[in-house]
């Protein structure tokens, strides 16, 4: 698993707000820039700490032809700001 410094620099580097975890076992995570204000920069955590220990799961995942004002209501309902778009939900790959 990688860690927390290495997904920072990633994010960095494509001027993402957000990075997809691949679980390897099956399914997603996700980490975001609140992530890293709140979990690791406010809470003292170090950079060499696993990604897992911060990142939520499992992210949730919409389909490309979800229309985009049920994605929004969604993403309000549930309270989140980012989405993983898949040709597949997360609960389907492995």
């Amino acid at each position: 698993m990688e860690n927390i410094r290495e997904i920072a620099r990633r994010m960095t580097e494509a001027g993402a707000t957000s990075a997809v975890v691949d679980l390897r076992g099956g399914g997603f995570g996700i980490v975001t820039d609140r992530d890293i204000r709140t979990r690791i920069v406010g809470a003292g955590l170090p950079l060499s700490a696993p990604v897992a220990t911060v990142m939520t799961t499992p992210v949730f995942t919409v389909l490309p032809d979800q229309i985009g004002g049920e994605v929004l209501f969604e993403l309000l309902e549930r309270g989140i700001r980012h989405a993983r778009s898949s040709p597949k939900p997360a609960s389907w790959s492995a």
